[in-house]
């Protein structure tokens, strides 16, 4: 009888207030790490990155494609150029960039650029409490606008920024970036006891979403530069530059493990 009692007593301990089982938080669970797991986290990544420079080349041709269709849609006064090339393992690439007329900064635009900084600043000031992040992440966004704001209203013709150079750094980050995220996710993903068609199909997903994101990217940018003028460079590049593709990664990685 006292057997009963513990069992039942043991079995509820392990019910929510719904009656359904309560199941170990995967953080508690052993991790089993096969032999073969090690396997997948040294080939997956070496034969991805292999369909990677395989496809680099038809890659770029996408990404003129993609950013000479929307700048003729668009109307915007620049040109795709084409005289940036990188090495990458024995094979030349050669990367579009974006040449914008008119995102040259005046003195007029660079007074305009002052007023709304201190517009915002001034919004993070008054938004209630309760919005305490926007106000931190406004006051972000007005520190890196301010550091362009300094360096044009000090050294104008010396502006160091240049949509041309930055959209070709932009696109040759993304490829080696496509090279990293097989390998990033072999040591946060591949670890785990998903099956091997949900890692590679995953990977591939990540993969493709970022092709597709970096012309769009830059072509968003190239619109703001074009009615704003280069001094939003540094703010486009620091904080919805690079800084955005970690973050979106990282929403990635969380959609994948929640699966």
């Amino acid at each position: 009888m006292k057997q009963r009692i513990n069992f039942a007593a043991e079995y509820g301990r392990l019910l929510g207030h719904r009656g359904d089982q309560i199941r170990m938080h995967r953080s508690l669970r052993v991790l089993e790490f096969p032999r073969s797991r090690w396997l997948q986290i040294v080939l997956l990544p070496l034969g991805l990155n292999v369909l990677t420079l395989l496809a680099v080349t038809r890659l770029a041709r996408f990404w003129s494609i993609f950013l000479l269709f929307w700048f003729d849609r668009l109307d915007l006064p620049g040109q795709i150029t084409h005289t940036g090339q990188f090495a990458l393992l024995g094979q030349l690439v050669t990367v579009p960039a974006i040449h914008l007329a008119g995102a040259i900064p005046t003195t007029s635009g660079w007074l305009l650029h002052i007023a709304l900084t201190l517009f915002v600043l001034a919004l993070s000031f008054w938004l209630p409490i309760s919005y305490m992040p926007l106000r931190y992440l406004l006051r972000v966004l007005v520190f890196v606008h301010s550091t362009a704001l300094f360096y044009f209203g000090f050294s104008p013709a010396s502006f160091p920024y240049d949509l041309e150079t930055y959209s070709r750094d932009a696109l040759v980050m993304m490829i080696v970036f496509l090279l990293i995220i097989p390998w990033l996710l072999a040591f946060s993903y591949y670890i785990y006891s998903f099956p091997v068609a949900k890692k590679i199909g995953f990977t591939l997903v990540m993969m493709l979403y970022f092709c597709v994101f970096a012309p769009t990217q830059l072509l968003v940018h190239a619109i703001f530069l074009y009615h704003f003028s280069a001094l939003m460079l540094p703010l486009l590049y620091l904080v919805f530059g690079a800084f955005l593709n970690v973050m979106l990664f990282m929403a990635f990685y969380s959609w994948a493990m929640s699966e």
